[in-house]
């Protein structure tokens, strides 16, 4: 089993003494996992799921005041709990972890690749079963990768999928893995377009219903796969297409899941801050920046009033507050658009 980091275990006991000392931070299941971690204990796949899941749910965490040194309430409770699970060594070990164990089967690590809904081709089934079919991947074509998947790419991992051999993928929204399926795979082939799928969305389940309709209105911006390759599975052409080098996917070996996502990976990163400047000119106060963030930016309140408090002490240490918006905010506000897009 993997064993946590010396950074980790460093960030651990930091948080174990913080709590000591103030009285404040994490549960009795963080001070668990903090000894663990501490003491460098190996740490099982279903404890690395939870520290994923835990590191997911409490990024806001780290905008709320008192998490920063310096600030007033230092360490907050927040800050002492999120110390308890290894920081932010922890987060980034376990999220490599957790990709390890998803292609352990195998013995491969677990790779992704985004379609955009555009391209998807989704229908609904008729009535309110939650049936929709659409391409998980389609053929041909340069992604932002520089990768390209050939015709013929998926039919052997179908055929194994077909016999017996290997499992359905399983259904998730943006790869959270360690959470509940939205819903199942019922049925994939491969055809000259690509890898078509239908699927059902679990019934009476409240994310399930969510993703629905967010599939409908159009907030969800596509499918992605998560897969794995053998050596032999792909070649290089170094002009490919006049796209330089590009790696050509002659094979998929393995097949894990296939998830609902947010948003495409060519435009995950992409905020256009000149646009939030501008209808920020129309803010007066920090209610006014809070409801802005969540009709404009979808935020949810927490996340709002997280910003919105961070913004207030920003705004206070700027010379220039009236005309400029302090650089640190443009970041802040780009990092929680983009984690507001995400379910």
């Amino acid at each position: 089993m993997p064993v946590p980091t010396q950074a980790m275990a460093e960030e651990a006991q930091r948080g174990l003494d913080w709590r000591a000392e103030f009285g404040r931070g994490g549960t009795e299941v963080g001070v668990a996992r903090a000894r663990d971690i501490s003491n460098r204990k190996d740490l099982s796949d279903e404890t690395i799921g939870r520290m994923v899941s835990y590191f997911a749910r409490h990024e806001v965490d780290k905008e709320a005041q008192g998490f920063r040194p310096g600030e007033d309430g230092y360490p907050s409770a927040g800050r002492i709990a999120w110390a308890l699970w290894g920081g932010d060594p922890g987060k980034a070990w376990a999220d490599k972890e957790w990709s390890k164990i998803q292609g352990k089967g195998a013995g491969k690590m677990m790779m992704k690749k985004n379609i955009v809904l555009d391209n998807v081709g989704l229908k609904f089934a008729k009535g309110d079963a939650g049936g929709f079919s659409g391409y998980a991947s389609v053929f041909g074509g340069v992604d932002s990768y520089n990768d390209t998947i050939m015709p013929g790419a998926y039919k052997s991992v179908i055929e194994r999928i077909q016999s017996g051999a290997a499992r359905m993928p399983k259904m998730f929204v943006n790869h959270k893995s360690y959470e509940l399926p939205v819903g199942k795979w019922k049925s994939i082939h491969e055809d000259d377009v690509g890898l078509f799928l239908f699927g059902e969305l679990t019934p009476g389940m409240a994310d399930a219903q969510a993703v629905k309709a967010a599939m409908q209105h159009g907030t969800i911006d596509g499918l992605s796969i998560g897969y794995g390759l053998n050596g032999d599975d792909v070649e290089y052409d170094d002009d490919y297409d006049n796209h330089g080098r590009v790696r050509i996917i002659k094979n998929i070996s393995e097949l894990y899941e296939i998830s609902i996502v947010t948003y495409p990976a060519d435009e995950s990163a992409r905020v256009d801050l000149s646009s939030v400047k501008s209808v920020l000119d129309q803010v007066e106060s920090i209610k006014d920046f809070e409801d802005f963030l969540r009709e404009a930016g979808g935020f949810s309140k927490s996340l709002a009033t997280a910003t919105a408090s961070r913004a207030k002490r920003l705004f206070s240490q700027s010379e220039s507050e009236k005309s400029k918006l302090p650089d640190e905010l443009q970041r802040i506000i780009a990092a929680n658009l983009q984690n507001s897009r995400t379910l």
